[in-house]
């Protein structure tokens, strides 16, 4: 060390030492700060204090190797098909405290990636965000059983939404009714349901419509006959049959998915 020629060397070096290499010297360190806190007439610490000291050093030379560990870039995740005979539905809202509105969107697609249905809309006296991801998949799900679908892959952002829909943890809620009426109709009208948490990264078509169903009047029609220009243009669909093609072929496809 006597050799190293900048503090940030030293710095290195003590960042790659072996754990006890890093607690003698951390301790030494302490105990030698301590003596000249003694020196210039200040109070001794108790010995509590110093092992408090030490752990707080080791805990901060810890976190910088986490931070050393870590990749400067994130990973994107992306949107994945279904697989089988499976169509996926994502689903999300927005919600707004202020005025207790929000908007819902939902986005069918199928094994090819292509786009059976969307839709979105506005929603107003909701009691907080779960409430508002809870509509948001009542309207995905409502609109897959117009479809005739017989397996579907329910996906959402909200993990709690998730929890709710898949264990009895929420029914004594506000919003236990609702998710009530969400199961019945999974069991119902689906040979097989799938309900599972997707990363935001991974929904982010569905977010895009639940952030224009806040800007929607509640009398218009939830169910879109074209895609957006802004989800259409902006990179968030690759679809080997535009959607206006799937509106046209969805009466033909419906007696394959509920087989």
């Amino acid at each position: 060390m006597a050799e190293m020629e900048s503090a940030k060397e030293v710095f290195e070096f003590i960042l790659s030492l072996r754990e006890e290499m890093k607690l003698d010297l951390i301790t030494t360190w302490t105990w030698w700060t301590e003596r000249n806190r003694i020196r210039e007439g200040e109070q001794r610490r108790t010995t509590t204090g110093l092992t408090q000291s030490i752990n707080a050093y080791l805990a901060e030379v810890a976190n910088l190797n986490e931070k050393e560990a870590k990749p400067m870039y994130k990973i994107k995740q992306r949107w994945s098909k279904p697989e089988g005979e499976f169509i996926k539905v994502n689903c999300d809202a927005s919600f707004s405290p202020s005025d207790r509105s929000g908007g819902w969107g939902y986005i069918i697609r199928d094994q090819d990636g292509d786009v059976v249905s969307a839709g979105r809309g506005k929603m107003m006296h909701l009691l907080d965000a779960f409430h508002a991801k809870l509509i948001a998949c009542l309207q995905g799900v409502q609109a897959a059983i117009t479809l005739v679908i017989g397996n579907i892959i329910l996906e959402t952002d909200a993990l709690k939404a998730q929890q709710a829909i898949e264990t009895d943890a929420y029914r004594s809620t506000a919003v236990g009714i609702l998710i009530e009426e969400l199961k019945e109709l999974l069991s119902l009208n689906f040979l097989n349901v799938v309900v599972q948490y997707t990363p935001r990264d991974c929904n982010r078509v569905a977010h895009a419509l639940a952030a224009l169903g806040c800007d929607c009047n509640l009398e218009d029609d939830p169910v879109l006959e074209v895609l957006p220009l802004c989800i259409r243009g902006g990179g968030m669909i690759e679809e080997s049959v535009s959607y206006e093609n799937q509106v046209r072929m969805r009466t033909m496809r419906t007696s394959i998915w509920a087989t």
